[in-house]
């Protein structure tokens, strides 16, 4: 399912809250969307992930549900109609923030990107190392495109003049990533 199934199979979920929310908690409407919606988001996100915590935290009822008239409605099952709502708006948003920081990489990948500077201080050289083996291996970035220079694969050459190498490597296409830590 690509990024446009999954927003569109999100929205319609979303879509049938009003309806749902003039029927209770025991219909069966409401019974199938709710199955309906945590397998979608089983399938989307995985078993264990933290959108389907959300997704099945979600409570529809409270333990004085049950004394009320739920002609007259059922605020517990209203509320959690609408955290529902809000949960799957923010899964939307997710997706298509996924997809934008997707664009990025695959804008580095073919080249529109020279170079991927990971600025940081040498305290976290191991940090470093692990993220830009991710980079390389985990995304498929090339390793000519990343510069750390805490790192003599990814730093300046030996007998080169480190201000000359950083002068002519960095220019306009580069992504700047900041290591930012307490120490």
């Amino acid at each position: 399912m690509n990024a446009n199934e999954k927003v569109q199979a999100l929205n319609e979920a979303m879509a049938q809250i009003e309806n749902l929310s003039k029927k209770n908690r025991k219909s069966q409407e409401f019974l199938d969307w709710k199955a309906n919606l945590e397998m979608l988001v089983r399938n989307l996100f995985g078993e264990e992930s933290a959108q389907i915590r959300k997704i099945t935290g979600i409570e529809y009822v409270d333990a004085f549900s049950i004394l009320r008239d739920e002609i007259n409605g059922d605020p517990e099952y209203l509320a959690g109609l609408s955290k529902a709502k809000s949960e799957i708006q923010a899964l939307i948003n997710e997706i298509e923030l996924f997809e934008q920081k997707k664009g990025d990489v695959i804008m580095i990948q073919n080249g529109k990107c020279k170079k991927i500077f990971i600025s940081h201080s040498s305290i976290n050289r191991e940090y470093v190392l692990a993220l830009a083996d991710l980079l390389v291996e985990g995304i498929g970035i090339k390793h000519e495109q990343i510069f750390c220079s805490s790192i003599p694969e990814y730093g300046v050459g030996l007998g080169e003049d480190f201000l000359d190498f950083i002068k002519n490597e960095l220019d306009d296409n580069i992504v700047v990533l900041f290591i930012l830590s307490k120490e």
